[in-house]
């Protein structure tokens, strides 16, 4: 007897709590929902647990450059207007290389300096861009030495809203001979249409091209017929090969393409886009060139081709 009301008394115990706990999650259902959502908002949930690894590497995350451009010129004016500067700063500084590191300009004074009689004269612009680090002037660090040849040291430099370049960011591309300090963009002369306002549509009319039409996405188009859509396309015929090349590289897909730069030059005058298409594991660089002479997209080549060896 005395079991049984201790039973009683147990299971009354414990439907008088049930009972509270319905009854007080019933009235404060609404701060306890809004109280567990937070919760679970501020938890970070392990990247392995979302994304499958095995496809992580079919994926491509390559940074896209920002194509939001208002006036060209005025990038053209400050990419020369840091070299200006550079120049000015290089010549009352006792030659200190003001946009290099500290182990860049040590290269840079090896290779000056292996011989005697060797200096550098100036810096001329060879290009400006952009890609996702921001804006960039390409320029050369020309050496003089007692001969007509002049060997340039190409530079990639990056700055920030002042003009003030960033030397952390500073890339050594190349270096090659000149008989004349190369410079292949100018004062005073506009930019005229840049292409970069008409990039991605242009980029979507290829894709549609390539992967609406059943000739190509069968996989058993023939060389001449990639010739056909480059002229199609107003690229020349040679763009047939580079065409072909991101087709296997996009998988017919194509959303696995970012264009990730973009660089000018006033001779010639072109605007050249740089698209890597692939995966991570393995990504594909292709370039896009638009003529700004006769205002339209004129090249489609694999690989990177830019002005970084241009004589």
């Amino acid at each position: 007897m005395k079991k049984k009301h201790k039973r009683l008394i147990i299971l009354s115990t414990v439907f008088i709590i049930v009972a509270l706990c319905g009854l007080f999650g019933y009235f404060f259902r609404q701060p306890l929902a809004e109280n567990t959502q937070h919760f679970l908002t501020q938890q970070t949930i392990p990247f392995h647990l979302v994304v499958d690894p095995k496809q992580e590497q079919h994926r491509l995350t390559i940074p896209a450059v920002d194509l939001s451009v208002s006036q060209m010129d005025d990038v053209q004016k400050n990419a020369l207007g840091v070299v200006t500067k550079l120049n000015q700063d290089f010549a009352t500084s006792q030659q200190n290389f003001d946009f290099l590191t500290a182990k860049q300009t040590q290269q840079l004074k090896q290779w000056v300096h292996d011989k005697p009689h060797q200096y550098i004269a100036n810096f001329t612009p060879v290009a400006f861009g952009k890609n996702a680090q921001g804006d960039y002037v390409l320029l050369s660090a020309n050496r003089y030495e007692d001969s007509k040849r002049i060997k340039s040291y190409r530079y990639r430099v990056f700055y920030d809203k002042n003009l003030a370049p960033i030397r952390e960011k500073t890339q050594y591309v190349a270096t090659t001979s000149h008989t004349a300090p190369p410079k292949f963009v100018f004062e005073n002369v506009p930019v005229g249409q840049d292409g970069v306002s008409t990039a991605m549509n242009y980029l979507e009319r290829l894709k549609n091209s390539l992967g609406k039409s059943s000739t190509f996405n069968g996989g058993n188009a023939s060389s001449a017929q990639f010739r056909g859509l480059a002229t199609e396309l107003n690229l020349d015929t040679k763009s047939g090969a580079a065409l072909a090349a991101y087709l296997k590289a996009s998988d017919t897909d194509f959303k696995n393409t970012v264009i990730t730069g973009y660089e000018l030059t006033d001779q010639p005058r072109l605007t050249r886009f740089f698209l890597v298409s692939g995966t991570n594991q393995h990504p594909k660089t292709f370039t896009l060139t638009y003529d700004r002479t006769q205002a339209g997209f004129t090249q489609f080549r694999v690989g990177r081709i830019s002005a970084d060896r241009q004589i």
